[in-house]
């Protein structure tokens, strides 16, 4: 399921209940910073009537600035500013969301880790995680910034 096709929302409901046997969340890859405060998502396998989606999502619990990195929409009638992605191809978006997609407790990513998906790869930095995707778009998060490219 592509976010891009929700219109930038992410739809933790309805990734729930077309994978309810998934106890690791929707995402065929899944891992956290070592501090835990960014967990991410990558590739979810075929939905019921969708197409599987390649790229990666990431949530940041806490961050210290107190403007997100981009305005929210005005069609966004929900929470804004912690979720982040790439697809494997095009621009970083940020997306509304309203419930958590992610795996309660994915593994850790030591730093100097990195980890694939189809078309994107990212990286755990002691300033952060950084994803990136075949076309050098991408994302670095941490508490004090969070930067699209």
């Amino acid at each position: 399921m592509q976010p891009k096709n929700l219109l930038i929302f992410i739809s933790a409901a309805a990734f729930a209940s077309a994978r309810a046997d998934a106890p690791d969340g929707v995402f065929t890859v899944n891992f956290q910073s070592p501090s835990g405060n960014i967990v991410c998502g990558g590739d979810t396998g075929p939905q019921e009537g969708e197409e599987p989606w390649h790229g990666v999502s990431c949530f940041i619990h806490e961050t210290g600035n107190t403007k997100p990195a981009m305005p929210k929409p005005k069609g966004c009638g929900f929470d804004w500013g912690n979720v982040f992605n790439i697809d494997n191809k095009g621009k970083a978006y940020m997306s509304c969301y309203s419930d958590y997609p992610y795996s309660p407790e994915p593994p850790v990513l030591a730093y100097g880790s990195s980890i694939k998906g189809t078309g994107w790869q990212c990286g755990s930095l002691e300033n952060g995680v950084l994803c990136t995707n075949s076309a050098g778009h991408g994302f670095l998060l941490n508490r004090k910034r969070q930067r699209m490219f």
